[in-house]
């Protein structure tokens, strides 16, 4: 399995919308290890724990502006 990966990729695995992952990068809660061209590439490992926390507190009601503070 590759260790680096696009957002559409993280967004196919998980099967959630890629406009999320957009947003969550644009608020600063997911970075890229490298860019490519245009083109971001993340850690699979740690990209996928992140989001993975990110939708568990959304879950449990939390906005994303909390979600930042921790």
């Amino acid at each position: 399995m590759k260790k680096e990966i696009s957002l559409a990729e993280l967004a196919r695995e998980l099967g959630i919308n890629k406009s999320k992952l957009n947003y969550y990068q644009f608020m600063g809660l997911l970075t890229p290890v490298f860019v490519v061209g245009k083109r971001g590439l993340f850690d699979r490992k740690s990209s996928l724990k992140i989001i993975k926390k990110i939708e568990t507190e959304k879950k449990k009601g939390k906005k994303l502006k909390e979600i930042l503070k921790v």
